[in-house]
């Protein structure tokens, strides 16, 4: 079984026979559901028991989790998607919560798309009043290699679905990209990226910007926070974008910043943005990507279409996309079934009036 290689997610499995020299004449008899399509809002999502075995403060209310699947269960992430998180102690709540990666060299990042392990890594904000995040803050470290045999009674247990999310394929590494590039040559490839991030909205933009140095692009990371202790791995962005000057710029922007702060201060504007984001011309191919509070994305979608940037050129990785999909597919049956019964009742009522 081969797993990634090019940060897509593919999965190829090889499969040798018992005897090598026997010509088979079929493949045996496929099971039920066998090329079937299952839309996602109809679906039942499928929870795997993975364990805690360690877990780092990196502000004083973001923590960092680290889980670890059981022997033999793999669950590769491609850059951007999420899974559904879920505790067994609350089975009512689960939220979607993108992986980052275990730290920011790029070097070892390679390696993990390459040959993804069973370990899984989520920065989770804690608030005071947040069910979900208080559930998750709240699961017992173990690094015990020993697996329990029943979950339900493992204090470590957090539940991890597939990955879901959508593929953006200007903002992905791998090979696909050469293949892109010449399927519509008249589309350079991207040269430049900008990273508009608020607060926890950082999770999909560290493997972009991991990439992004892997393809030597360039890249610019603009990183909105409240405080410079609301900063989660300000020291490892400062290095990595030392190490890397000539492809890596990162801008820590404070809406309220202190006296000895020296840095960029304020809220995403259409005067900043102007000032500070990379634009398309005949040399470079610009890629930008947003992601925030439901406040903070609106209206930086907003300043990037007065702007003049094309929608083709950002993407916005909506937490909630997933939630509204079910809900809209869900309101779009019941619209479905009011219009039947409406017909319904007319053609009874017509009925009726042709008898009378």
């Amino acid at each position: 079984v081969k797993v990634g290689g090019s940060g897509c997610g593919k999965v190829s499995i090889e499969v040798q026979k018992a005897e090598a020299n026997v010509r088979w004449t079929n493949i045996g008899r496929t099971l039920p559901g066998n090329q079937e399509l299952i839309s996602i809002d109809t679906r039942q999502r499928l929870y795997h028991s993975c364990r805690l075995y360690r877990k780092q403060q990196l502000t004083h209310d973001i923590v960092l989790l680290s889980v670890q699947c059981p022997p033999g269960l793999y669950l590769p992430v491609p850059s951007g998607y999420h899974t559904f998180l879920r505790t067994p102690g609350a089975p009512a709540l689960s939220k979607p919560y993108t992986p980052v990666p275990e730290n920011l060299d790029p070097a070892v990042w390679a390696a993990e798309v390459a040959a993804p392990g069973n370990c899984l890594h989520y920065l989770v904000k804690v608030y005071p009043d947040g069910d979900m995040s208080q559930a998750l803050d709240s699961v017992t470290v173990s690094p015990d290699p020993i697996w329990n045999s029943d979950p339900s009674s493992d204090s470590s247990v957090v539940e991890i679905t597939l990955a879901e999310g959508e593929h953006v394929e200007r903002l992905s590494r791998g090979e696909d990209e050469e293949e892109m590039t010449q399927k519509n040559e008249e589309e350079p490839p991207v040269t430049d990226v900008a990273l508009l991030a608020a607060g926890t909205g950082i999770t999909p933009m560290l493997s972009t910007l991991l990439d992004c140095i892997i393809l030597k692009r360039r890249v610019r990371l603009l990183f909105f926070n409240k405080t410079e202790d609301d900063v989660p791995w300000r020291d490892e962005l400062d290095v990595l974008a030392a190490e890397n000057s000539d492809i890596i710029k990162v801008h820590h922007v404070l809406s309220s910043g202190g006296s000895a702060w020296s840095g960029l201060k304020g809220r995403v504007s259409l005067d900043l943005l102007e000032r500070m984001l990379p634009v398309a011309d005949g040399t470079r191919s610009v890629m930008l990507a947003v992601c925030g509070p439901t406040g903070f994305t609106d209206l930086t979608l907003k300043l990037l279409d007065g702007l003049g940037y094309l929608k083709e050129e950002y993407h916005a990785f909506v937490g909630t996309a997933v939630a509204t999909i079910l809900m809209t597919s869900a309101m779009h049956r019941r619209l479905q079934d009011s219009c039947s019964n409406l017909r319904n009742l007319t053609a009874a009522m017509n009925l009726s009036l042709a008898g009378a």
